[in-house]
């Protein structure tokens, strides 16, 4: 899943929690928060359940195929799927390719935010982006500097480990 956040994109995985046992589930902290916070807002998440989370920590709970949840602060938004098209307004192809690329060039760490200020985009790497069921989703390991994206290649410029 991809959202915008001030100057950065930032990717989250949809979780299918049925990959997990309900014993794995209840133990971990973080799921058993967002299930709590659906709870008080009249919604279930329940092993069965497709959801996602993202940095601030509001829980993304997919209904169907149309409507997606957002759970946190206090508040539930609804959110009506209208188009299967990506606009590039909303995530360009060259976003699209740097993220599949560098999780391809850096195997066990995945691509979470692209920042773009006043120069070239950079990466934030992380070991996981599953921010329902691992406390160290939102923890950036690694930047890398994007040094040129051309004919569907990431070229890195530079990378600083944390």
């Amino acid at each position: 899943m991809y959202q915008k956040c001030y100057d950065s994109i930032e990717r989250s995985a949809i979780q299918d929690l049925a990959k997990y046992t309900l014993v794995t589930l209840n133990q971990n902290t973080i799921y058993a928060a967002q299930k709590r916070d659906a709870a008080q807002a009249g919604y279930q998440l329940t092993p069965k359940s497709i959801a996602s989370g993202d940095s601030i920590g509001y829980l993304y709970l997919f209904m169907n195929d149309h409507e997606l949840l957002r759970i946190g602060a206090g508040q539930v938004t609804s959110y009506q799927k209208t188009d299967s098209l990506v606009a590039a307004a909303d995530l360009s192809q060259t976003d699209q390719t740097i993220f599949e690329q560098l999780d391809q060039q850096k195997p066990g760490e995945s691509a979470s935010t692209i920042t773009v200020k006043a120069g070239p985009a950079v990466v934030g790497m992380s070991d996981s982006i599953n921010y329902l069921t691992d406390a160290t989703a939102d923890q950036i390991s690694n930047n890398i500097v994007i040094g040129s994206v051309q004919n569907g290649h990431v070229t890195i410029a530079s990378e600083s480990t944390r």
